[in-house]
């Protein structure tokens, strides 16, 4: 499928009283997903440990910005817990 194809598409299945922004977010979000796959099949990706590290990295220094608050804790699939 070309991307005017998927563009139409997208916006063909977005509800009768969706607004411009609906339609701009769910574009924005087809771009990203093409990012990412295009960065993975180039090879820049991360392992599911180096993700979760990230994570708690940058919660940790919100946290420090902006003081605590309700996360969800994240769960290392070595310990057997998933989040």
């Amino acid at each position: 499928m070309t991307t005017k194809e998927q563009i139409v598409k997208a916006i063909q299945e977005l509800p009768d009283n969706a607004t411009v922004e609906d339609a701009m977010e769910r574009l924005y979000l087809l771009y990203k997903i093409d990012c990412g796959i295009a960065q993975a099949d180039a090879g820049k990706k991360m392992s599911q440990a180096e993700a979760l590290l990230w994570v708690r990295t940058l919660r940790e220094r919100l946290q420090s910005r902006f003081g605590t608050f309700d996360v969800v804790e994240l769960q290392d699939e070595s310990r057997g817990s998933h989040p």
